[in-house]
């Protein structure tokens, strides 16, 4: 009996551990939220993204990890409401953008864990989404800039067609 209950750990332990390697691999950052409020499971990229290598985040409040981010955000009281109007409300699924003091455009979402029908917390995403931005920036300047020589074209042409 004890031989299959340490079996039974290990595999638990094992399967904690792939899981954690898992959520560390991915280039996104995850926070994992209980339904009491409290942090149970974040990645290497939060902590990367959001400066708090080094800082101990298991079992703390949510209030306190969006103080934690706040700390690298623009706009921190806005953020920490809406994060927590979020959390509060219990919308099914969010997401918004938000800029960190380094310029960085960091897109945040979020969806509800429910277990047995009931919440059972919420899983935040933060994904850096700054070089797509400037990408999309740089697409509508070059289109603005087809349009004006398209325009400038078509004037010149009606322009010679008239003077012939």
């Amino acid at each position: 009996m004890q031989e299959s209950s340490v079996s039974a750990e290990q595999k638990l332990a094992d399967a904690l551990a792939c899981n954690q390697a898992t959520l560390d691999a991915l280039d996104f950052g995850i926070l994992v939220v209980n339904e009491k409020g409290r942090v149970t499971q974040w990645n290497a990229a939060f902590r990367s993204l959001f400066r708090l290598d080094g800082e101990r985040l298991d079992d703390i409040s949510h209030e306190d990890a969006l103080a934690r981010i706040s700390r690298n955000v623009t706009q921190p009281n806005a953020f920490a409401a809406e994060a927590t109007n979020i959390q509060v409300a219990g919308h099914p699924e969010s997401q918004n953008e938000f800029t960190l003091i380094s310029g960085e455009t960091i897109e945040q979402a979020s969806r509800l864990r429910t277990r047995d029908g009931k919440r059972a917390g919420r899983v935040w995403t933060f994904r850096n989404v700054s070089q797509q931005r400037e990408v999309e920036e740089r697409a509508r300047i070059v289109e603005h800039q087809a349009a004006r020589s398209t325009a400038a074209l078509w004037a010149y042409t009606c322009t010679t067609c008239r003077t012939r």
